[in-house]
């Protein structure tokens, strides 16, 4: 039953108005079906720049657990347009998950975030036990130079 569902949802994204795409993507996270949401947010993710319209969305999947690290690649994929997730991915950085802090730190990154407060973050995730946190960190930071 849920691949049918997941199938119609890519369907009706493709296809629809972005006032339709938006109660679509919506109603597919708020659906409490992990997989259905996480096809939700790569489909928003495919959107780039344009699916600034979905951070608020995104913003409330980064205090699930399951999707956290989705949601992160997604903000991530939208760019600049998602810097007000900031808060929430600054947070996320001391997560106990390296692939959550890695995804974080990554986020960051494509936001464009620079300030002092950022370079911190990330500087003590250099130093981070997780080889996919560590490298994220220390790659955003050489980018940021």
């Amino acid at each position: 039953m849920r691949r049918p569902v997941i199938a119609a949802l890519s369907t009706i994204l493709a296809l629809t108005s972005c006032d339709d795409e938006r109660r679509a993507a919506e109603a597919a996270l708020q659906s409490g079906d992990g997989i259905l949401a996480q096809r939700a947010i790569w489909t928003i993710a495919s959107r780039h720049a344009t699916a600034a319209w979905a951070v608020p969305a995104l913003r409330r999947a980064l205090t699930n657990d399951k999707l956290r690290v989705h949601a992160a690649w997604a903000l991530a994929e939208i760019g600049p347009a998602a810097a007000a997730a900031r808060p929430e991915l600054l947070g996320l950085l001391r997560n106990p998950s390296g692939s959550v802090r890695a995804a974080s730190a990554w986020a960051i990154g494509r936001l464009g975030l620079r300030d002092a407060e950022v370079r911190a973050a990330l500087s003590k995730l250099e130093n981070d036990d997780d080889l996919l946190a560590h490298k994220a960190a220390a790659t955003v930071l050489a980018r940021m130079n």
